[in-house]
């Protein structure tokens, strides 16, 4: 969701940020009051766009997915989401 369209609607997100396996960091947005992972963004300037769990979102319904990423890791027993671009790692 690009940075314009995203609004957290309540509270505010605790932050931590996350190196991963290639060193890029990554901001890390969660509930403070229940640890809820909320999104992820980039760190430092520039546009931002988030990466939001669906649980947390309202909009749910219309968050159809185009692509699954980090596809090497999903268990076998997981569908595959017909019509999206299957993405094995970041």
């Amino acid at each position: 969701m690009p940075e314009d369209s995203y609004r957290i609607t309540k509270g505010t997100p605790k932050v931590y940020i996350k190196t991963g396996a290639n060193g890029a960091k990554r901001a890390q947005g969660f509930c403070g009051e229940c640890g809820s992972h909320l999104y992820a963004t980039s760190v430092g300037d520039g546009p931002k766009v988030y990466g939001i769990r669906v649980g947390t979102a309202r909009q749910r319904e219309q968050l159809v997915p185009r692509a699954q990423y980090w596809h090497r890791s999903a268990l076998h027993w997981l569908p595959e989401f017909e019509g999206t671009r299957i993405v094995e790692e970041q």
